[in-house]
Parts: C-alpha cells; sequence; structure tokens
C-alpha cells in the first residue's frame, strides 16, 4: 500500500487531469491519455524508429533506380558490340 501511495502523491496533478477530463467528457482517447501522462514506452520506441524505416525504404528505391540503370546501361554496350 505504501508504494500506492507513493504513485498517487507522485501524480496526483496527472491523476486530478485525468479525473477532470472523464467528468467533462465521460471518455477519453490516446491522444487525451497522452496529453496528460505522456506519450507510452511502444509509442515513443516507433516513433523515433519511424525516420530509420522510411529512409531504409528511400534508400532501396535509389538502390532499385541505380540498378535498373545499370542494366539498361549494359544491355545497350552488350548490343553496340554486336
Amino acid at each position: 500500500m505504501h508504494v500506492l501511495l507513493k504513485y498517487y502523491l507522485k501524480n496526483i496533478n496527472k491523476l486530478l487531469a485525468l479525473a477532470d477530463q472523464l467528468l467533462e467528457k465521460e471518455v477519453i482517447f490516446k491522444e487525451d491519455l497522452e496529453k496528460i501522462f505522456g506519450m507510452s514506452a511502444s509509442d515513443a520506441v516507433a516513433k523515433t524508429k519511424a525516420p530509420v524505416i522510411q529512409d531504409a525504404e528511400a534508400i532501396e528505391e535509389v538502390v532499385a533506380e541505380v540498378t535498373a540503370e545499370a542494366k539498361t546501361k549494359e544491355n545497350s554496350v552488350e548490343e553496340a558490340g554486336e
């Protein structure tokens, strides 16, 4: 019980904000919880990884384009040599 009381006292402002929000709207959404308590750990990790994934996709696109251009040039050289 001691741990629960410490948590309550440490976060009383957040808990009161949550109570006010629920009394006002009767429902609460993820965005509302994030405003009060902050982003969840899993969402924070996902958000920090997103740009890396986007960069990887962009790199793959560039590699595919360069590879296609190289094959086109290689075929042109082979045809010219025949």
